[in-house]
């Protein structure tokens, strides 16, 4: 187990280059604010979130927490939930989140915790937001913060 000092963040790394090696890794690549000007689209509305140990609310299935674990004096300690370090982690966090994006009306672009959402109508983001909001509190994700941006072009 590492700490390791990201974004003025400590993040838990959990060393599992052996559970990796046989994982199926599949093909992904970050998202950057290099997309932004290939999402957004005259009158569209942004606003962004930044969440707070974003994969650690995410839940693993129980028959994975042994091989998610660290033995630290004398003691067995297992994550159960998706750890940094898991090679397919940030594959299958985007692919949660991205689940919110309906018919293109909106836009998602996910960089590890951050998040950032176009729409055309301030509605649909309300909408977007409230939907975060509860689907967070149900999983006990309750520490995020939301950041409101109007942009009109």
């Amino acid at each position: 187990l590492n700490v390791v000092e990201q974004r003025n963040k400590c993040c838990l790394i959990l060393d599992l280059r052996k559970v990796n090696a046989h994982l199926e890794i599949p093909k992904f690549k970050y998202e950057g604010l290099n997309r932004v000007a290939e999402l957004i689209r005259p009158g569209d509305w942004m606003f962004s979130i930044d969440l707070k140990s974003g994969y650690h609310h995410v839940e693993m299935h129980p028959s994975s927490w042994k091989y998610l674990g660290f033995q630290f004096e004398g003691a067995y300690y297992s994550f159960r939930s998706l750890p940094f370090g898991l090679a397919t982690a940030l594959f299958v966090f985007t692919q949660l989140i991205k689940q919110l994006e309906k018919d293109e009306i909106l836009m998602l672009l996910v960089y590890m915790d951050d998040i950032l959402l176009f729409s055309a109508s301030t509605a649909l983001l309300d909408s977007a937001e409230q939907m975060l909001e509860m689907q967070f509190k149900c999983s006990k994700m309750d520490d995020f913060s939301v950041q409101n941006f109007g942009f009109i072009f």
